[in-house]
């Protein structure tokens, strides 16, 4: 038991080290944007293709989840998953049409 608990700690704290990291990658105004842009890169394009990897990497973890049940063995946390989805769509589609009555 303890091992495991030790396992999920490095995983829950690599986890947190990586998103602090990537975090400067995807903010506009950050240093990394501006190292980006002096490279010659396309932001738009890198962050199209970033989240295209992204919910490519999402879709199998999903498809895990439904094909072997979930690690916590909670049939419904499939369910608690793709509710999460809908309300990141949700509210990702509306924001669009605020921004987009605005300009």
């Amino acid at each position: 038991m303890a091992l495991r608990v030790l396992v999920w700690t490095i995983r829950v704290v690599l986890a947190l080290v990586f998103l602090v990291t990537a975090s400067g990658k995807f903010d506009p105004t950050g240093n990394m944007a501006g190292n980006f842009a002096r490279w010659g890169y396309n932001l738009e394009i890198l962050f199209f293709v970033g989240s295209i990897f992204l919910v490519l990497l999402m879709i199998g973890a999903i498809v895990t989840h439904f094909r072997f049940q979930s690690e916590l063995g909670l049939p419904s946390f499939n369910v608690l998953i793709l509710i999460g989805i809908v309300v990141i769509v949700i509210a990702t589609l509306g924001k669009d049409k605020v921004s987009a009555g605005k300009k």
